[in-house]
């Protein structure tokens, strides 16, 4: 048999350090064309707060019945929209009306003066 020789602990190695990241670099935007514009970055810039998580109220709706489309647009919008096309404004009958109450009071007071 052959004699073993004592085990030696492996060098001491140090652990490979990371390579700093660049900071982000947004893609080099093309040329722009006669035919549109150049859109917006896809990703905004990084900010150094961070964004507030969302509110559940605006998530969750109180009643289920609601469609969700209703629950994202806000209240005041939709009832100015739909109330001006259902019906006229009230400013649109009077002119009529004026004239048909005049005509009816000076029949009524003809025969009252007439009787008087």
């Amino acid at each position: 048999m052959a004699t073993t020789r004592p085990r030696l602990p492996p060098p001491a190695t140090p652990p490979p350090t990371p390579p700093p990241t660049p900071p982000p670099t947004p893609p080099p935007t093309p040329p722009p064309t006669m035919a549109r514009p150049t859109p917006p970055p896809a990703t905004p810039p990084p900010t150094t707060r961070p964004t507030p998580p969302p509110r559940a109220s605006a998530t969750l709706t109180p009643t289920t019945a609601r469609p969700t489309a209703t629950s994202r647009r806000p209240p005041t919008a939709s009832p100015r929209g739909t109330k001006s096309r259902r019906r006229p404004p009230p400013t649109a009958a009077p002119p009529r009306a004026a004239g048909r109450r005049l005509a009816v009071r000076q029949s009524t007071r003809q025969p009252t003066a007439a009787s008087g």
